[in-house]
């Protein structure tokens, strides 16, 4: 009887962490699934579970609007859209990960890697083609130094004219964060302009730095 007992007993265990784990297994594939651009066995390995952990911690699963003045030339104000966070499976693991920025007028989107919602801002048109470029601040899970990206509409694509370094927290701490991401670049003439990142010297200081960049 006793013996009998036991069994029944072990039984009713291990159905309850057989099922438990099922359960937890079907949830995260769910979860991870609605921001996964390729999906090669979702639900097994710790990446899954970072990932969802992510999502829930920095709302990966938001959108973010900006106005971002006439890109296009079309004389109408534009609005870009930085979509929710996309993570890209290959094997199990997390390979990469990426946002879309997406406008309300016909323009292209620009598909970013490695960041998710941030700052985007218009910077006036640096090469003369009558479409004005962007500067992007993407923000990032962990630290104080961060990059910022200069984009520029050509030939019906974006193209990425040139990055820089940045500080998080000098960014948000400024009065108009729009107005210092703008401050960061000054148009030279159609073929080039003058970035301002932040480096570090030799005496381990922080100080701004600017460079020539050059459109091709």
């Amino acid at each position: 009887m006793n013996s009998s007992f036991g069994y029944i007993y072990v039984f009713i265990i291990v159905c309850s962490i057989g099922c438990t784990r099922t359960s937890n297994e079907t949830k995260s594939k769910t979860l991870v699934n609605s921001n996964i651009s390729e999906d090669v066995d979702s639900s097994s390995g710790s990446d899954s579970l970072d990932v969802i952990k992510f999502i829930k911690d920095f709302a990966l699963d938001r959108a973010d609007t900006f106005i971002v003045g006439d890109v296009n030339g079309d004389r109408k104000v534009d609005k870009a859209i930085i979509e929710p966070a996309t993570f890209i499976y290959r094997y199990g693991k997390v390979d990469s990960q990426y946002v879309n920025i997406s406008f309300t007028t016909d323009i292209p989107v620009i598909r970013h890697y490695n960041g998710f919602h941030g700052l985007i801002t218009n910077v006036g048109d640096l090469d003369g083609n009558k479409t004005d470029e962007l500067i992007y601040y993407p923000d990032w899970f962990i630290g104080n130094m961060a990059s910022i990206y200069i984009y520029g509409l050509r030939d019906g694509e974006w193209k990425l004219f040139a990055d820089g370094s940045q500080r998080r927290d000098i960014i948000f701490e400024t009065k108009d964060p729009f107005k210092y991401l703008q401050s960061r670049v000054e148009k030279i003439d159609n073929s080039s302009f003058k970035l301002t990142e932040i480096t570090m010297n030799e005496n381990a200081e922080f100080i701004d730095s600017t460079s020539i960049v050059f459109i091709h």
